[in-house]
């Protein structure tokens, strides 16, 4: 029997007619041998039957998925601005919990739990013939896929406020839980219980022949403080502590709240702004609480559909309640749905990073309905950052970012509210044409803004209806033709030239050892007009040691003084900055052999600006012991 013949014809006149995961297995119906079929829809599952007998469905019956809602507080946007300013709780529902859960109490992974997975033996044809793995080949897909079939045979637990049993924030698009590292802090007092979701370390193991090897493990996960009533989670505790103590965050649970009001409202959002790819748009992200590792202090991170939170210092933002982190970090694992597994980025990658941030911006404005609130104005995504002026991702990202947010700002001065959508459709439709692109740069990403933007999409678009928006919005962004040479912001550290992946760059930085006084590194920076772009002058050309993100473990020689700023009269000319790290001692370490990583932001001006840079650059240094 052809499966998905029958799946379509049961399902092409349904109002849920997307077929997200299929499953079937051959039963007998009174002596008739039937292949049922269960598909798991948008919103709920199909049970179809058809007789081998007649080759013609037999049953075709539907179930919505059951879900609960619960009453909470929750941060609109973030608990305190950029300049750490207090904002107010809103009362909100928890939405698309599901009602039930896996049992994970005995361990159920246990025969994984013993199995080697080195990366010698790493094969993905011979993992998937059952020889090979009786020989230990492996691979990532034929793991995870056991892990869900595991996963799947587990028995249910009631999840919802009317059962005698806690429940969790496990939903239709979010389930929260607690990263493992936070158990070894002293002093939680709730009971946690294990998660069927676990993560993987590395770790380097010699093999017989002495060789080392890289293998990976199995690390446990658990499912945070529970519920025990329908207003258990309006009633949970919510504390700025003044270190951000996160063994006291863990016991009072409010972080699990916030995150999963955002990461669903992520996703419904998103679906309302023409998300509706199949699978892609319905599959479920983990939130992980409490990564104690120190080189990540202060800081949440994306990886293969799990959002990460780690601890913070005291005077950092608990970006496990910022609705605008969250929704940034949300947007690398739309992007990465959307653009494919196989996506090049050019340059320094940085449209990853302006697509998480223009992701957020449309959540951000669809749930304000394009309201001002407290600290808007700081957001990265507002900004003057030029092309093919900056080193780092982060930097270049606001570029990109930035320009297709002034379409955005454009749109909805035009259409009102309509905007967010029209651009939002435009965007998500130019991430499908670039899926999976051998080398993706700021040409080729606009090329294709502008190709969607002629196709128009339906009532939603019509064709070229924003071409003149996307033009205006690229004009003061140094975006250069191909054919032609854009504005640079050249800078040679010790004659050599910095880049994204050279010495002295964010993944490269400049390795000196912690014990002589201090190092001197020259910097020779110049600053050049395009063929098509020319700086507005007089500039001005700062070069600060503190007071970026991430900045500050490294006492610098002129760290106590003012900024050094410099003023630039003309294109072509050159400017000699030492730069001189005191290496006796860390500030801090944020590292994990006790060092520490830290730069030098040097940032471009234009015409007395002091607040929006239009190029600039970043120069590392690390301290070992």
């Amino acid at each position: 029997l052809n499966i998905n013949f029958y799946v379509r014809q049961a399902l092409k006149n349904h109002d849920d007619p997307k077929a997200v995961k299929i499953r079937s297995q051959d039963i007998w119906v009174n002596q008739d041998l039937v292949k049922e079929i269960y598909v798991d829809g948008v919103r709920g599952v199909h049970q179809i039957q058809v007789s081998y007998l007649t080759r013609k469905i037999i049953l075709h019956r539907y179930k919505e998925f059951p879900r609960h809602e619960i009453p909470a507080r929750v941060f609109p946007i973030y608990e305190e601005t950029p300049a750490l300013q207090a904002q107010s709780l809103v009362p909100v529902n928890l939405k698309n919990l599901l009602a039930f859960r896996k049992d994970g109490s005995n361990d159920p992974f246990r025969l994984l739990r013993n199995k080697t997975f080195s990366y010698s033996k790493y094969d993905p044809w011979k993992a998937s013939t059952a020889e090979g793995r009786a020989q230990g080949y492996w691979s990532g897909d034929w793991l995870f896929a056991t892990l869900n079939s595991m996963t799947e045979l587990l028995p249910d637990l009631a999840n919802t406020p009317d059962s005698t049993d806690h429940f969790y924030l496990i939903g239709k698009y979010a389930t929260v839980q607690i990263h493992p590292s936070a158990l070894l802090l002293p002093g939680i007092k709730v009971s946690l219980s294990p998660s069927v979701h676990p993560l993987y370390d590395g770790e380097v193991v010699k093999l017989p022949s002495g060789e080392g090897d890289y293998q990976i493990k199995m690390i446990d996960t658990y499912l945070g403080r529970s519920f025990t009533d329908i207003n258990s989670a309006f009633l949970r505790p919510v504390r700025r502590l003044p270190q951000h103590n996160p063994v006291e965050y863990l016991n009072d649970g409010f972080d699990e709240v916030q995150v999963y009001y955002a990461v669903d409202t992520l996703m419904t959002s998103l679906q309302e702004l023409g998300f509706s790819d199949p699978e892609l748009s319905t599959r479920a992200f983990h939130a992980y609480l409490y990564n104690t590792d120190i080189s990540s202090c202060d800081n949440a991170f994306y990886h293969d559909d799990t959002i990460n939170f780690t601890t913070y210092s005291a005077d950092q933002q608990n970006m496990a309640r910022d609705n605008t982190t969250i929704w940034h970090e949300l947007g690398h694992g739309v992007m990465d749905r959307m653009m494919g597994p196989y996506l090049r980025l050019a340059d320094t990658g940085g449209l990853s990073e302006g697509m998480a941030d223009f992701i957020a911006q449309i959540i951000v404005e669809k749930v304000t309905a394009g309201q001002s609130f407290a600290g808007k104005d700081s957001m990265r995504i507002f900004n003057s950052t030029g092309f093919y002026l900056t080193n780092e991702v982060h930097d270049d990202g606001e570029a990109y970012g930035g320009s297709t947010n002034s379409i955005l700002v454009a749109a909805v001065q035009k259409w009102g509210l309509a905007g967010i959508h029209k651009v939002a459709d435009l965007v998500l439709e130019a991430m499908r044409y670039t899926r999976n692109h051998p080398q993706l740069n700021a040409n080729e990403w606009f090329d294709h803004l502008l190709f969607a933007d002629q196709l128009g999409h339906g009532a939603i678009r019509s064709p070229f209806e924003l071409k003149d928006i996307i033009t205006t919005a690229l004009k003061s962004r140094n975006y250069a033709s191909a054919s032609a040479t854009p504005a640079q912001f050249t800078i040679l550290a010790d004659g050599k030239e910095l880049g994204s992946d050279t010495a002295g760059s964010r993944e490269n930085s400049i390795v000196e050892k912690i014990g002589s006084s201090e190092v001197t590194h020259k910097l020779q920076v110049t600053i050049k007009d395009g063929t098509e772009h020319a700086f507005k002058y007089p500039l001005s050309l700062r070069v600060d040691y503190a007071g970026g993100a991430l900045q500050g473990a490294i006492k610098w020689k002129n760290e106590a003084g003012e900024p050094l700023i410099l003023n630039v009269a003309a294109s072509n000319q050159t400017f000699e900055i030492p730069v001189t790290a005191e290496t006796t001692a860390c500030e801090f370490a944020n590292r994990d052999d006790g060092g520490c990583n830290d730069y030098v932001y040097l940032k471009v001006f234009e015409n007395g600006n002091s607040k929006d840079p239009i190029a600039k650059k970043r120069f590392y240094v690390r301290l070992k012991p």
